[in-house]
């Protein structure tokens, strides 16, 4: 994930988070790490989301299926962006 160590990708995160502040009521106007928390609750909770994640991430990809992160991997990694952006 060499892109984290990019000198910008930190503000520009936090800057494209603020600006779309307004697209879901659950997290508008919440300081970003309880955005972040909020919305790892909701992925990490709502089963509905693996579903979508592999009809979006499988229909998408042109991976073969043994190098598509899970699910479950694909929630680690955003965990560790988080990290690094928090």
């Amino acid at each position: 994930m060499k892109h984290l160590s990019h000198s910008s990708f930190k503000a520009l995160a936090i800057e494209i988070i603020n600006r779309d502040d307004l697209r879901s009521s659950k997290i508008a106007g919440l300081p970003i790490d309880k955005k972040f928390e909020t919305v790892l609750g909701i992925l990490s909770n709502e089963q509905e989301y693996l579903g979508e994640y592999d009809r979006f991430v499988k229909g998408m990809s042109y991976a073969p299926d043994s190098v598509v992160p899970t699910f479950k991997q694909a929630l680690e990694k955003l965990r560790l962006v988080i990290n690094h952006i928090l």
